[in-house]
């Protein structure tokens, strides 16, 4: 065919009329040979990616990120592609591929953050012949030595309950130096701590990587233990007529608490004498305290300042039994 498209060519450019025997007008004869030279030359490989940009995150001196796209041939015939070179990503396969028609081609690109020492954001070009068909855009966020400052902080943990961590990315090893009470390593695949406080008060440890390791550096914890059950002190105003008011109870352990036998005396009447307290959820790594509201309603016999206690029973063996001050203030 494109010896054809020579002949028609060089027809196209010597011929001044056309001959008699063809009948046609000057200009359709241009036209047809222009058509005939279309259809001779290589056209743009038809081809489509699944995506135009591979973001590889966060990634460390300890760690080599993966991430793969597809190529795909959408014409009807074998397409012969070229995936440039790109500076510090490994790209299999590639140089030159080959996919048939309808044919898909997997691409893995990988990101050693051992190998580069700073962020990169390249293009991957791929070309058809000398022509860019497609790119597709790599990037990666360099984070550096992992271990070195990191800090993980478990927040307010009822004393007797306990929290686990996250995964951490810490060789188990390293755990041999964790000597704070309150911390205790779960040696998983990847390994986890567990923080289970025993007395109120704020907790930290701080486990060391070995400079013989791949990633030297060290890791800080912290937590706070408190009491698994709290309320609000209460106070009523009253303007001479009833007053209402609510005790908010909160818990912060990680099952329901039971109150039992509710008790204000006489002078402030209650809307339950039992009541449910459910279980503080964990929420991106934390404890988040749950609550549940008690109805008080006190009618004031005289002006002044009255004072009462809410006692109650509670299922909490280290809070067996609970209080809450009452305060009514009336004309």
């Amino acid at each position: 065919m494109k010896y054809l498209a020579v002949v028609v060519f060089a027809g196209c450019a010597t011929v001044q009329r056309p001959q008699p025997s063809l009948q046609l007008p000057l200009r359709m004869w241009r036209l047809l040979c222009v058509v005939m030279l279309v259809g001779c030359s290589p056209g743009r490989a038809s081809i489509s990616v699944d995506t135009t940009r591979l973001d590889f995150g966060s990634v460390s001196a300890c760690h080599v990120a993966t991430r793969s796209f597809s190529i795909r041939n959408d014409a009807a015939e074998a397409v012969t592609l070229t995936l440039a070179d790109v500076d510090d990503f490994t790209v299999v396969p590639s140089g030159e591929l080959t996919i048939e028609p309808g044919g898909t081609q997997s691409i893995e690109v990988s990101f050693d953050g051992a190998q580069v020492n700073e962020s990169r954001e390249v293009t991957l070009v791929i070309r058809h012949l000398d022509e860019v068909v497609a790119q597709v855009t790599l990037a990666a966020r360099w984070t550096g030595y992992s271990f070195a400052l990191s800090f993980y902080f478990f927040g307010e943990v009822a004393v007797g309950d306990e929290l686990l961590s996250a995964p951490l990315d810490i060789p188990a090893t390293a755990f041999d130096t964790l000597a704070e009470p309150g911390f205790f390593i779960d040696l998983s695949n990847p390994p986890r701590l567990r923080f289970s406080p025993t007395e109120e008060r704020s907790y930290s440890a701080r486990v060391t990587v070995p400079e013989e390791n791949e990633c030297p550096g060290y890791a800080s914890f912290t937590g706070v233990g408190v009491t698994a059950l709290r309320a609000n002190l209460l106070r009523l105003v009253s303007d001479g007529g009833v007053a209402d008011g609510t005790v908010t109870f909160i818990n912060r352990a990680t099952r329901e608490v039971q109150l039992t036998d509710l008790d204000a005396g006489d002078e402030f009447v209650l809307a339950a004498t039992s009541l449910t307290v459910p279980p503080a959820l964990r929420e991106r790594g934390l404890l988040m305290p749950s609550n549940a509201t008690l109805d008080v309603r006190w009618t004031p016999r005289d002006g002044g300042t009255t004072t009462g206690t809410l006692t109650m029973t509670t299922d909490l063996a280290r809070q067996p039994t609970f209080s809450v001050a009452i305060h009514g203030t009336a004309p």
